[in-house]
C-alpha cells in the first residue's frame, strides 16, 4: 500500500462517486478501481458498497480515520522537507472574516508579497466560527479571528486587540437632541447608559456578526430596545449610512478607521463601554501539522507591520 491510494481511497470517500472522485483525480476510473481493489485486497475486507452514492463499509470508515491521518502526515513532511530545502514557492490559504479582511487584508498581503513575492496567498471570507471550524478540519492553513483559547486542535498568536465601539454623527445628535446635546453626550460616556438614546435610529450588525454581539449585549444589560432603521451584514453599508446622519452604529473601530475619512470621522462622535467590548484578535494555525515556514512568515510580517 502506498500514500497514492490512500489518497485516492479518501476522494472516492468523499466525492461519494468513483467516476467524480476520478475526474477530481485527472485518472481514468479503471485506474481508480485498481487502487480501491487493491487496497481492499491487502486489508482483507470489503471497505466501499458500490452503490449510488457510494457508501463506506465499517472497515472503510476505520480505514478513512487512519488515510486521513496518514494524509496529514505526509503534507506535513512535504511542507518541513520543503522548507528545509529553502522551497520559497508556495500557496498560502487564510481565513478572515469580510469586514476584518477589508481593513486588514490588503495592507498585509502587499507587505507580504514584498518580501515573499513567489508564494500566492488564497483568501476566503467567513465568519469567525466557520473559519475556526475549516482550520479545525484543515482546510485553512491560517486564520486571521477572534476565537476560544480553549480549542486544542489551534495554536495561536496575538495580532491586536479589537474593540467595538459606538458611533453617531454631530448632524444626527444636533438634530435630536438639539440643545441639550454636549449634555447627553456627556452623559453617555460618563455612565454609558445607551437608553439616553431611545429616540436615537440604530443601524444594526447582524446577530452572529462580532459587533452585534456585543451591540445587543450592551442593549440588553441596559433593558433598552432600540428604534432599527437598518440592518445588514455589511457594515460598510451601516458606517456609511452613519457617516450620513441615519442612524447609531457598533462597530469594530480599526473598521471605522479604516473605512472613513480623517474628516469624516472627526464629525461624528465615538463611544466606548469598557474592557467587555474589547477582544483579541489572533493568528490560528493547526496544532497537529507541521507550521510551514510560510505560516510563521506572515505572522511576523504582519507583527512586524502593526
Amino acid at each position: 500500500m502506498n500514500f497514492l491510494s490512500m489518497k485516492y481511497f479518501v476522494a472516492v470517500a468523499e466525492s461519494q462517486s468513483i467516476t467524480q472522485a476520478a475526474e477530481q483525480l485527472h485518472i481514468t476510473q479503471q485506474t481508480l478501481s485498481a487502487h480501491l481493489a487493491n487496497i481492499e485486497n491487502e486489508i482483507g475486507s470489503v471497505l466501499i458498497i458500490r452503490s449510488t452514492p457510494l457508501k463506506l463499509t465499517y472497515a472503510g470508515e476505520i480505514f478513512l480515520k487512519y488515510a486521513l491521518q496518514f494524509e496529514m502526515l505526509y503534507k506535513s513532511l512535504e511542507e518541513e522537507m520543503a522548507d528545509v530545502r529553502a522551497e520559497t514557492r508556495g500557496k498560502l490559504h487564510i481565513g478572515i472574516a469580510p469586514t476584518r479582511g477589508h481593513a486588514l487584508m490588503p495592507d498585509l498581503i502587499a507587505q507580504f508579497q514584498v518580501l515573499y513575492p513567489q508564494i500566492e496567498i488564497q483568501v476566503e471570507e467567513a465568519s469567525n466560527d466557520i473559519l475556526t471550524q475549516k482550520l479545525i478540519d484543515r482546510k485553512l492553513d491560517l486564520i486571521l479571528a477572534s476565537f476560544s483559547d480553549d480549542i486544542s486542535e489551534i495554536n495561536s498568536q496575538v495580532f491586536y486587540e479589537e474593540e467595538v465601539v459606538l458611533l453617531i454623527s454631530h448632524l444626527l445628535l444636533d438634530d435630536i437632541f438639539k440643545e441639550s446635546n454636549r449634555s447627553v453626550i456627556a452623559s453617555l460616556k460618563e455612565k454609558q447608559d445607551i437608553s439616553l438614546l431611545k429616540d436615537c435610529p440604530f443601524l444594526l450588525s447582524n446577530a452572529d456578526d462580532i459587533a452585534g454581539k456585543i451591540g445587543n449585549r450592551v442593549m440588553n444589560e441596559a433593558n433598552f430596545t432600540p428604534k432599527i432603521s437598518t440592518q445588514s451584514n455589511n457594515i460598510d453599508i451601516l458606517l456609511e449610512l452613519c457617516a450620513k446622519g441615519s442612524g447609531a452604529c457598533f462597530t469594530p473601530e480599526i473598521l471605522a478607521q479604516k473605512t472613513l475619512s480623517h474628516d469624516t470621522l472627526s464629525q461624528m462622535e465615538l463611544f466606548r463601554f469598557g474592557n467587555t467590548a474589547a477582544y483579541p484578535i489572533k493568528f490560528g494555525w493547526h496544532s497537529q501539522t507541521y507550521c510551514r515556514k510560510a505560516i510563521f512568515n506572515f505572522i511576523q510580517t504582519a507583527l512586524n507591520w502593526q
